[in-house]
């Protein structure tokens, strides 16, 4: 079983590198994106593009959603980085450990970031109908099902950081009595 979980833990932080890579680089896209946008480096029809709605001012609506964008890709880094400092004390056998209940809170945290971003992009994509402004991400068609999922992903969160502090106290009163 150790050789397992030393496997499975090794593949883990190696899949979290990766994805903490990805997620820097579509960070630094984006904010090349925003720098586009801010000094209008675009050709001026692009002011008119988007998808039919000629009024709405791209550069401002852009520059929004982007932030918001960047904004959801940060929470996402601090969940990995969270993550991959649980993985590292669980590979080096502390299970119950202040540091790991510190670790899910913030990720827990992070999450409810995330949510919030979500939504308001949401919202402002919604009230501003700017559906389809882009063919990499599907902002703005989010369903209840989305919302429902994150609720129980919290929700499960929330669990697992109760249960490491209920873990942290029985270790706690356990070393005490020894």
């Amino acid at each position: 079983m150790n050789t397992l979980n030393k496997i499975v833990f090794r593949i883990a932080r190696l899949l979290i590198q990766v994805f903490l890579i990805i997620m820097y680089f579509f960070e630094v896209i984006f904010l090349i994106g925003m720098i586009i946008l801010l000094f209008h480096l675009d050709n001026d029809n692009a002011s008119t593009y988007s998808r039919g709605i000629a009024n709405t001012n791209i550069y401002v609506n852009g520059s929004i959603i982007i932030i918001l964008i960047m904004l959801m890709l940060v929470t996402l880094i601090l969940i990995s980085k969270n993550i991959k400092k649980i993985i590292y004390n669980l590979d080096r056998k502390n299970y119950f450990i202040q540091n790991n209940a510190i670790s899910i809170r913030n990720i827990l945290y992070s999450f409810i970031a995330f949510i919030g971003f979500n939504l308001i992009i949401n919202v402002y994509t919604s009230i501003n109908k700017l559906q389809n402004i882009s063919g990499i991400f599907n902002i703005g068609h989010s369903s209840i099902i989305n919302y429902i999922i994150y609720f129980i992903i919290l929700i499960t969160i929330y669990v697992i950081y109760n249960v490491f502090k209920q873990g942290i106290k029985v270790q706690q009163d356990s070393d005490s009595v020894i």
